[in-house]
């Protein structure tokens, strides 16, 4: 088995590259441990009682509401990601605009 990073050639079944000392083992997939689910949103006004699913976008549970006395679904939007996904839309935002302002540039006659 050949090591792609130092080219050497290790014999099958190697646990470490002959050549260079590292090991010749899949690396691991990275385990997060599981977020912790909440118990209570609203300064403890939505009440959880239980997690009832997800999709793309949020979290859905169901909560006991203490003001309207009842059960109710609360949906919550996950915010993992959306940095990126903000700053993906302002790039795609932005290239128009800066498009935009070189044209009128172009066609300002004040700015020649």
């Amino acid at each position: 088995m050949k090591r792609p990073k130092c080219g050497y050639e290790n014999r099958e079944g190697a646990g470490f590259c002959g050549g260079c000392g590292h090991s010749l083992a899949e690396p691991a997939p990275e385990i997060l441990p599981p977020s912790p689910e909440p118990t209570s949103f609203a300064n403890g006004r939505h009440q959880v009682k239980k997690f009832l699913g997800e999709g793309g976008n949020k979290k859905v549970y169901l909560v006991y509401d203490t003001i309207l006395e009842r059960d109710v679904a609360f949906a919550l939007i996950k915010t993992e990601k959306l940095d990126d996904a903000l700053q993906t839309n302002n790039r795609h935002l932005q290239k128009p605009m800066l498009l935009t302002r070189h044209s009128r540039h172009l066609r300002d006659p004040h700015h020649e």
